[in-house]
Order: structure tokens, then C-alpha cells, then sequence
């Protein structure tokens, strides 16, 4: 990214960190725009504020499922089940559900899978718990079922 002052490097681009560039971007362009009262300011200092607020802050780190998990939804009975999303790259994930514990480590890119084994059929309402090592909140999946989908 340019500026007056000259590059500013930002991290490599990957699925977790892309928005938050662009933000940091949005930000840039703001305050070191032409508008009378920000000329005042220095672009530089505001700069390193908008990369210290904006930039790959561990508050932002989260595991995100796949769109297909979510609450009230059945699962393929007598079938390996893969459940995967995306995390911090390196984030040890772990999924649990009917008494299976799996976990695995996010590759470079934060992508993760873990296959559960296979499940028999059953009405039984279960919760789908995953969680990760930088993530403070585990996402909980409520009335998870395993049946014919």
C-alpha cells in the first residue's frame, strides 16, 4: 500500500486476514485523504494507529464452521462425518459431538477438517461443541440429530 510517506507492508493475504487489510486500506484512505481537518493531522501517526487498532489482533482470531453446521440439523447415519472450517493458521480445533472427541491443527491458509466416525441412528437431541486454542467462545450446535439425510 502506498502512502505520502512511503510503503506500508501489510501481512499476507489469507482467508482470515483479507478484510481486515481492506479495513486497515478504508482507514488509510480516510485519514490521509485531502479533507481540511485531516491534512492537519499527521497520516503517519494515524497510520500506525489504524494498523495497531485494525491489524491481526489475537481478539480477532475466531473458528468459523462451514455454512452447511449448523443448530437443529441431521447428520448422515453409518457415514464418516467430515466437519471443517476455518481458523487461525496453526489453531489446534476440536470437535466433539456423541462421545467423539477429534482434533486436528489449521493448515497455513486456517482451513481444518476432522472426520468423526461413523454414527448410528438416533433421534437423540446432542450439542456439536468446537473449539480453539486462540478462540475464547467454543461455537455450540444444539439439536443435532443422526439420521437418513
Amino acid at each position: 500500500m502506498q502512502t505520502i510517506l512511503g510503503t506500508v507492508h501489510l501481512p499476507r493475504a489469507n482467508a482470515r486476514n483479507t478484510k481486515i487489510n481492506h479495513a486497515v486500506s478504508v482507514v488509510f484512505a480516510l485519514f490521509c485523504g485531502h479533507h481540511f481537518w485531516l491534512r492537519r493531522q499527521p497520516c503517519s501517526v494515524l497510520a500506525v494507529i489504524a494498523i495497531l487498532l485494525l491489524g491481526t489482533s489475537p481478539l480477532l482470531a475466531e473458528v468459523k464452521l462451514a455454512s452447511p453446521f449448523t443448530s437443529h440439523m441431521v447428520l448422515q447415519r453409518d457415514l464418516k462425518v467430515p466437519v471443517w472450517g476455518l481458523a487461525e493458521p496453526g489453531e489446534q480445533v476440536t470437535v466433539e459431538f456423541a462421545g467423539q472427541k477429534k482434533s486436528v491443527k489449521a493448515d497455513a491458509d486456517g482451513q481444518w477438517r476432522v472426520d468423526l466416525k461413523p454414527l448410528k441412528a438416533s433421534a437423540e437431541s446432542r450439542m456439536l461443541v468446537v473449539t480453539g486454542s486462540k478462540t475464547a467462545q467454543p461455537i455450540k450446535l444444539d439439536d443435532v440429530v443422526v439420521g437418513e439425510v
